[in-house]
């Protein structure tokens, strides 16, 4: 989960960074970003039946639909729309959701692993380790 957190930070800084006229290319993988680590997390919610499933998913439409649009609305020219989310509401956002939401799935998902040698240890393990590998960590 720390990678997909980071990856994602990661694009918002690239978003944050980039002047108005590249905003909108630099949002798009922002936007993908999302879309990439809510998908995994609600891979991993099916996966253990996490009780608190719907909230969380519906906690994440919420957010993919604010940046939809935040997005068209960069394309059609209303940057201060784009800055307002990346500086201000998404990082209020992530952080609020990374310590109540997501903090309950890691707690759930790391119970689910706790047997040794049972299946759900060895495939979430594989897939946490593999993303690990994909990309390094970055601090933000």
């Amino acid at each position: 989960m720390d990678v997909l957190h980071a990856r994602l930070f990661e694009a918002m800084m690239q978003a944050a960074r980039s002047p108005n006229e590249e905003l909108a290319a630099r949002f798009l993988p922002l936007v993908r970003n999302a879309e990439q680590a809510f998908s995994t997390e609600e891979e991993w919610m099916e996966r253990i039946a996490f009780a608190d499933a719907k909230m969380h998913r519906e906690h994440h439409a919420l957010v993919l639909s604010g940046l939809h649009l935040t997005h068209s609305r960069i394309m059609a020219g209303d940057y201060s729309a784009g800055r307002d989310l990346i500086d201000r509401l998404l990082p209020q956002w992530l952080h609020f959701h990374s310590d109540t939401m997501d903090l309950s799935l890691a707690r759930a998902v790391e119970r689910d692993r706790r047997p040794s040698g049972s299946a759900s240890w060895t495939s979430s393990r594989a897939m946490l380790t593999m993303q690990a590998v994909e990309r390094p960590v970055y601090l933000v």
